[in-house]
């Protein structure tokens, strides 16, 4: 009986193990396109960000988790230096540059 019960965990947690794998391949593959696409600039300070994405550049203007349908929108995402993107995560109002994106996408989306 504690085999089956191994085993069934073991199953789930491989199955949840490539779940999160597609996720995260896809979020990589979402965050590169936009890499491609745009100035490696923070869009708050100006700074060159250099030549290679790295996950901290990237923001959810309006929070992921409030919007998860704009999770993977080009249009909610701003590119930001680390500091930055540190402070906004603390203050999400605390840059005019990005609350002006967010009411942008507030009307844009009727939300």
């Amino acid at each position: 009986m504690i085999r089956r019960k191994y085993k069934a965990d073991s199953t789930v947690s491989i199955k949840k193990y490539e779940e999160q794998k597609k996720g995260i391949e896809k979020r990589n593959n979402f965050f590169k396109s936009i890499w491609s696409k745009r100035p490696h600039k923070c869009a708050v300070t100006g700074a060159n960000l250099g030549n290679e994405p790295n996950s901290t550049y990237f923001h959810h203007i309006l929070p992921k988790q409030k919007y998860p349908d704009l999770e993977f929108n080009e249009d909610n995402i701003v590119i930001l230096h680390p500091h930055v993107h540190g402070s906004v995560e603390m203050d999400m109002y605390k840059y005019e540059e990005i609350n002006i994106l967010r009411e942008q996408l507030k009307t844009k989306y009727n939300i």
